[in-house]
Formats: structure tokens, C-alpha cells, sequence
């Protein structure tokens, strides 16, 4: 007979279909399976799964409490329950149905406490739990949804602890500052990897001093920190030094988020490495004029991959400011630790009535690698420093930025400086993209040649792309002892000052100097030209020569010519300067200065040439009794 079930409607009495239906009614019965399919696909119910669905009906009833363990009972439902008169407790079955307890047991003795046996179902369990601990897990409120959170908050605020961020910090709690918080002494951060947070709090100085330090520490997070101190501007004594935030030997460091008012400087760093200064807003910053530091709104000391991102920089002396570097990578002195791998980027830096002088507005002092991108720096009276006093500036970038300076007195100022005079000390330098504009303060004399947008002493370097807003009285660039360095694409309009200081002026002895794509209304274009070696340019340069009875004479505005000299029959040797490259001079165009003069055959060597003078006829020209001349152009 078939078995296979038809798929005719309720209720078929086909034979195939009556004998898969007894199938079923075993499988209702005797199956442990909770569901079964009927031969039209349905889904029901075994006896099994409609005990599991009253076990569970009756246990969200409640519980039904029978007799005691003392007693003894017969357990048939999974809602009833036995008291255990020795201490108190009702216990439900979760094992197996009936369940018979005889009259003196215990739930140890039949059948243990556990899953699959005896639970407790009485308060003292909850009782038990909610002193451990974990008993604030289970308590919900309507904050942040248990007491365990709200209490973990509560632990975060000084509030908690007798209005002392440091009692928290010393309980090895994080700490979330949410009103204004007074300290006598600074914060110091204990543990690795805590987290200070401002939630809209603040903190303030009652005695000059730090805000916050750490020493040694790792992985710890300052978030939107305030803190207002009383450092006052003069002598560095007692306590008058102090920076808002202070880190020392400490690595994985993030400080977001910073405000700060009243202190030396907002941010120091000191031997630190692998860490982010994010945001930081810095004013009301401090000099201490009798050991020439202080006012710097991020310090960075001997430090190793750090990246600044963000510094709001203001310097004003009508508020009673004397902040001088937004940025400052600096040295530890007499320890010999320099800053290496460096990004510095989006910085504004604005000046108000700052007069004295060395107030940079970024310092880069002996390091490796530092890049300083994006950037603004208004009214100082000085912009980029790269000062070699400690050592060698190696592979440093500044690129993208507007430098503003403004002339205070007498003294002269500088858009970007290398110093001292010693190239091998600043090397690898690349300035790209960069604006200056330099500026007289109303009321001030301005000083010739005492606004310089450029002035380096480097090697291996470039300077590309830039613009520059200055006067003609001062150099757009002073090269000491450059070597190996282009310049390549400056675009300058003057403001002021009558145009009598050329582009660049040579102070020192450079060499391997290449000039290309300039834009200056200056009539000349260099000055100090005898001290360089090899010059190259992308514009032609001219010099005349002429010999009247032997008598020479020269005509250079481009300063080529070091000598002429007759040497022979009808021979004039020509020497060129140092600038002048070898490859200038073999490239260069050679040719009578007039219609109908002697023929010129030049002889090329090392910085000079011949020049030969030969008639129609191919003789060469008694120069003791003739006039002959020479046009030379040398050429990009």
C-alpha cells in the first residue's frame, strides 16, 4: 500500500492517507520533538510541546508554595514550590515531573541546588546579590540605566570625593570635571592610560603653579581641559614658572581639547614620544624676560613623533599677554635631546601690540624632521624661525602658510630665518607655498633694508612657490653661506620704500645657487655677487667688451666679467666671475657689437674665454691699431 500521502482536503479517507495518519498520532505521543508536520505540510504540537508550553504558562503564574522539606510533598507542577524552614527559603524543581521529597529532607539531599535541581526562589538570594559587587548592576534608573553607571559617574567627579580631582585620581578613577574647580597645588596624574574630561567645568590656579603633570605615564587622554593660572609676566622666580600642562618622559599622550589662560605656555612636552596635541587654545601666556623663555603656546622638548594639530594662539598686549611662539621645537638643554618626526599643522597665531623682539611665531630648533603645514601667523614682529644655535635643522618642511610681519622699531625683522651663518646647520630645508607680508608699524620710521621676508643659511635646500608683499628698500632674500639651494617661482609686489635693494643679496660665500621663474619689479636683481660660486639663472645676462688701440673696456650690469686682458696677436682673454657656471659660458652667444667688425672665433675654458679677432681675410687683427668689440650673452 502506498505510503506516500495525498494532498486531497480534510478529511480524506483515501487508504494512503489513513495509514500516514497513524504515523502521526505515534509520533504525537510518543515523540520527544516538541512539533510535528501533518501530511499537508502543517506544523503542530506534540504532547510534549504542549507540556513545555504549560510549564512555562504556569511558571509566569507564579509560584504555589506546598508544605516544606520538613514535611515532605509530591512536586507534579513547575510553579510549585517547598519551604526550607531552616533558613527561610522557597526552592522550585527544575528537574524532572513528579518530584516526591520525603518528610525531613533537605535540597542538598534530594537532588542538590543547581540547574536541572533545587533553585532558590526566596529574597535572601537577591538579598546576597545585591551587597556583592556586582549588586549595582541590578538596579536600573533612569539616568544611564543602572545604579552601577550612575555610581561609576559619580566616582569620575570631584563631587564624589570632597570636590578633589586628585582624591579621584589618586582612587585610580578617570575624572570628568563638570563645574569650577579650584586646586592649591597642581593635578598629577597617577596611573596609566587615565582620562581627564571637562564636561563645561573648569580649573583654577589659587597659588602659581602647574595644573596639571605626569611623569613616566602612558596612554593617558586629556579631553576639553580649562584651567586658569597666575603666572604673571617677569622675573622667573619662586613658583612665577609654570606651563598649564605639563608631560614628562611619557609616551601614547592625546590632549584634546585645551584651553588655557595665565601660565608660561599652554603645552609642554618634554622627552615625550608617539603622542597628539589636538586643539589647543592658548592665550594670556607669560615671558619671563631675565632667562629669555616663556609665552609659548605649545612646547615640544626633546620629544619623538608627536603631531600638533590645532593651535589658536593669541598674543596681546593690551590684555597684559606677552606670548611669543604658538609652536616651539625646541631642546632639552645640556641633555642633548632634540625633537625627531614632527608634524606641526593649523596653526593661527595673531599678535597685538607685541613690540619685543624675538617673538617668533614658530621656533624650530635642532631636530629631524619636522613638517609645519598650514599655518597663519598675524602682527608678529618675527615669523618662522629656524634657529641652529643647538645643531643641525635636518630634512625641516614649512609649507602652506601666510606670515604677516610688522616692523616695530628701529630693529629688523624677518618673514623666515635660518641662522647662524653656517650651512651645513640647516639642511634639506624645503619652504613651499608660502606668503609674506612685511609691514611698518603706524608711527614707526621704517629702517632700510630692515624687512626681509627670507633670510637662510642652508644646503641641499629649496624654496618654491612663494608670494611676497614687501618693500624696496629691504632684500626679499639674504643668502649667507648658502650651498646647492633653488629658488624656484617667487612672486613679489612692493609696497613701500623706494626700489634700490636688489632681489637677493649674497653676505656669505654660497655656491651651487639656482634662481628660476622670479617676478620682482626691482631694477636689479643681485647683489653681493662675488661671494657666490656658480649661479644659475633662467634669464639671459649681457656684457659688452671693447678694445680702442688696445684700450679695454667693459660694459656688465649683470656682473659677469672678472677681467679682460689682451694676451696676443688679435687675442683678448676673457675671465668670468665665480657665479658664472661653465655651462653658462659654453652655451653663450659671441658676436661683434657692430655691422662690419672683425670676425670673433671664441676659445671656451674653465671660467674664461678666448676671444679671436679675425679680418675678411682671415687674419688676425693688430688690436694696438684697431677698434673691435664683443657682445656676450649668456643664456638660461
Amino acid at each position: 500500500m502506498a505510503t506516500t500521502p495525498s494532498q486531497k482536503p480534510v478529511a480524506s479517507e483515501l487508504p494512503q492517507d489513513m495509514k500516514f495518519n497513524s504515523g502521526k498520532i505515534d509520533e504525537f505521543v510518543t515523540s520527544l520533538a516538541l512539533k510535528y508536520i501533518d501530511r499537508l505540510g502543517g506544523e503542530h504540537y506534540t504532547i510534549e510541546g504542549i507540556k513545555q508550553l504549560a510549564f512555562e504558562a504556569m511558571s509566569n503564574f507564579g509560584y504555589v508554595t506546598i508544605s516544606s522539606f520538613d514535611g515532605g510533598a509530591t512536586l507534579t507542577d513547575p510553579n510549585q514550590a517547598l519551604l526550607w524552614e531552616s533558613n527561610g527559603e522557597y526552592y522550585k524543581w527544575t528537574g524532572n515531573l513528579p518530584k516526591t521529597v520525603p518528610a525531613g529532607s533537605t535540597p542538598d539531599s534530594t537532588g542538590g541546588i543547581g540547574p536541572g535541581a533545587w533553585l532558590s526562589i526566596g529574597d535572601s538570594l537577591l538579598r546576597s546579590m545585591l551587597a556583592s559587587s556586582t549588586g549595582s548592576q541590578l538596579i536600573g534608573t533612569n539616568h544611564r540605566g543602572t545604579l552601577e553607571l550612575d555610581l561609576d559617574a559619580i566616582d569620575r567627579r570631584p563631587d564624589g570625593y570632597a570636590n578633589s580631582i586628585q582624591a579621584v585620581l589618586s582612587n585610580g578613577q578617570d575624572v570628568q570635571i563638570s563645574d569650577a574647580q579650584t586646586i592649591d597645588s597642581r593635578i598629577t596624574i597617577n596611573d596609566d592610560y587615565q582620562v581627564i574630561q571637562g564636561l563645561g567645568g573648569s580649573v583654577a590656579n589659587i597659588n602659581k603653579g602647574q595644573a596639571l603633570f605626569a611623569d613616566t605615564k602612558a596612554g593617558v587622554k586629556i579631553k576639553d581641559f580649562r584651567c586658569i593660572g597666575l603666572i604673571t609676566n617677569g622675573p622667573a622666580t619662586g613658583n612665577n614658572v609654570a606651563y598649564a600642562i605639563t608631560f614628562t618622559d611619557s609616551s601614547n599622550i592625546s590632549i584634546v581639547g585645551s584651553d588655557t589662560y595665565g601660565y608660561t605656555g599652554s603645552v609642554y612636552l618634554q622627552r615625550c614620544v608617539d603622542s597628539i596635541i589636538r586643539d589647543t587654545y592658548s592665550r594670556g601666556n607669560r615671558y619671563h624676560s631675565d632667562v629669555v623663555a616663556g609665552g609659548y603656546g605649545v612646547l615640544l622638548g626633546g620629544c619623538k613623533r608627536i603631531i600638533v594639530d590645532g593651535v589658536n594662539f593669541e598674543a596681546d598686549a593690551d590684555k597684559g599677554d606677552l606670548g611669543r611662539h604658538a609652536v616651539y621645537v625646541s631642546v632639552i638643554q645640556g641633555a642633548g635631546n632634540f625633537c625627531e618626526d614632527i608634524i606641526v599643522k593649523n596653526i593661527i597665531a595673531r599678535y597685538n601690540n607685541i613690540n619685543d623682539r624675538n617673538m617668533w611665531g614658530i621656533n624650530i630648533r635642532k631636530s629631524n624632521r619636522v613638517i609645519v603645514d598650514d599655518f597663519i601667523i598675524n602682527g608678529a614682529n618675527a615669523g618662522v624661525a629656524l634657529n641652529t644655535a643647538d645643531g643641525v635643522i635636518n630634512q625641516c618642511q614649512i609649507k602652506n602658510g601666510h606670515v604677516r610681519v610688522l616692523q616695530y622699531d628701529g630693529n629688523a625683522v624677518y618673514g623666515l630665518a635660518g641662522t647662524p651663518d653656517d650651512s651645513s646647520l640647516l639642511t634639506g630645508l624645503v619652504i613651499d607655498g608660502v606668503s609674506f607680508e612685511m609691514e611698518v608699524k603706524a608711527g614707526v620710521t621704517p629702517t632700510a633694508g630692515g624687512l626681509v621676508p627670507i633670510a637662510l643659511n642652508c644646503q641641499r635646500s629649496r624654496v618654491s612657490n612663494i608670494k611676497i608683499l614687501g618693500r624696496g628698500d629691504s632684500n626679499a632674500f639674504l643668502l649667507g653661506s648658502c650651498s646647492q639651494l633653488t629658488i624656484d617661482g617667487v612672486s613679489e609686489t612692493l609696497s613701500g620704500g623706494a626700489s634700490t635693494s636688489s632681489f637677493i643679496r649674497f653676505t656669505a660665500a654660497a655656491s651651487g645657487i639656482s634662481v628660476y621663474n622670479i617676478s620682482t619689479p626691482r631694477a636689479s636683481m643681485f647683489q653681493g655677487l662675488d661671494n657666490v660660486t656658480n649661479l644659475s639663472v633662467d634669464f639671459d645676462r649681457f656684457a659688452r667688451i671693447v678694445s680702442n688701440n688696445s684700450a679695454i673696456t667693459i660694459t656688465d650690469s649683470s656682473g659677469l666679467i672678472a677681467s679682460a686682458t689682451i694676451t696676443g696677436t688679435g687675442e683678448i682673454t676673457v675671465g668670468f666671475k665665480s657665479h658664472v657656471t661653465d655651462n653658462a659660458i659654453r652655451s653663450s652667444t659671441i658676436g661683434p657689437a657692430s655691422t662690419g667688425a672683425p670676425i670673433i672665433l671664441p676659445e671656451f675654458l674653465t671660467k674664461s674665454v678666448i676671444l679671436r679677432f679675425y679680418t675678411a681675410a682671415g687674419v688676425l687683427v693688430n688690436l694696438s691699431a684697431s677698434i673691435v668689440s664683443a657682445d656676450v650673452s649668456l643664456h638660461s
